[in-house]
């Protein structure tokens, strides 16, 4: 009989949880379909997580929640595709600590960019050196990473060289304002690389002999990226 009784309660619990989990989700689900900005595209289920979209300024990062458990801590996922920096350069954002002090002593380099404000704070790896030196040269990128890394505890923050940024931070509660907050701020650093990118894009070579393009579309120098529209 007792051990019919401890079964009971466990079955209880743990339906009590995945009860209360699953209104959480839908909760979310909720506020993200009543907001302007964002497009539920999977409402989840007990077995799936949900991920929204959220829009501004005609650019938009996927979200979703994840983790949970051992080993697996609560986070918000996000990627934002299509931001450039440079020609294929990938980057990778950190803060400095333990971890990256025992990288450099096993000659793990990251990139100096010779400000001492923020080699001293950040870990920063990438293909083009050069480039990525470029990127934090425009205050509105620095500001960007300043903002995210002081506001979250960012686990991953990587630009692939398919223009695929990702973005993990830790998530408090499942809350479709904290995502929000989050995505603002992950769409606020995509737009300033993207710009910076713009910025510093070097003219292709032409041939000896080519004409002028017309000065309309991409030629005339309209950044082909994100396209962000104030």
């Amino acid at each position: 009989m007792l051990g019919l009784a401890y079964a009971l309660v466990m079955f209880a619990f743990v339906g009590g949880v995945a009860y209360y989990q699953r209104h959480k989700q839908r909760t979310f689900v909720n506020d993200a379909a009543a907001s302007p900005h964002a497009k539920v595209l999977q409402p989840g289920s007990f077995f799936t997580r949900p991920e929204v979209q959220l829009t501004r300024r005609e650019t938009s990062v996927s979200l979703r929640p994840a983790g949970g458990g051992k080993n697996n801590p609560t986070r918000w996922d996000m990627r934002v595709d299509g931001v450039r920096l440079g020609r294929r350069t990938s980057l990778k954002l950190g803060k400095e600590g333990m971890l990256s002090a025992l990288a450099k002593l096993v000659h793990i380099e990251d990139v100096q960019l010779g400000q001492p404000a923020l080699d001293d704070k950040y870990l920063i790896k990438g293909s083009d050196p050069d480039v990525i030196r470029g990127a934090f040269q425009h205050r509105p990128v620095v500001d960007a990473v300043h903002d995210m890394f002081d506001h979250h505890h960012v686990f991953q923050c990587q630009l692939g060289p398919d223009g695929a940024l990702h973005v993990s931070v830790s998530r408090r509660r499942l809350a479709f304002t904290e995502a929000q907050a989050v995505a603002w701020r992950v769409l606020s650093l995509a737009r300033a690389l993207d710009e910076a990118a713009a910025q510093d894009a070097v003219p292709e070579p032409r041939a000896p002999g080519a004409k002028n393009l017309p000065a309309s579309g991409p030629a005339s120098g309209t950044p082909v990226g994100f396209g962000f529209r104030d």
